[in-house]
């Protein structure tokens, strides 16, 4: 990945810059991050942001694993793994 988290900083490789991270993506990474784990998985791509069209969008992580791609939608604080 081009980018390390730890604590809330995310540090980008690619601009080697550092910034807090949005606690939307936070919380969302941390459900990510134990789904990914439990399978024994490794995030090759992570993309946060909105998903969608203008007027059906979801706020959410994609995630590019190794055998299958992942997104997990934050909906008022359910999350949703498709």
């Amino acid at each position: 990945m081009l980018f390390t988290f730890e604590g809330e900083m995310i540090y980008s490789h690619a601009y080697k810059k550092k910034r807090k991270a949005s606690k939307g993506f936070i919380k969302l990474y941390k459900v990510v991050k134990d789904i990914v784990d439990n399978n024994n998985e490794i995030m090759m791509e992570v993309i946060f942001g909105n998903f969608g069209s203008l007027f059906n969008s979801e706020y959410g992580l994609l995630i590019a694993a190794k055998d299958r791609l992942l997104f997990v939608a934050d909906k008022y604080n359910d999350h949703i793994q498709k």
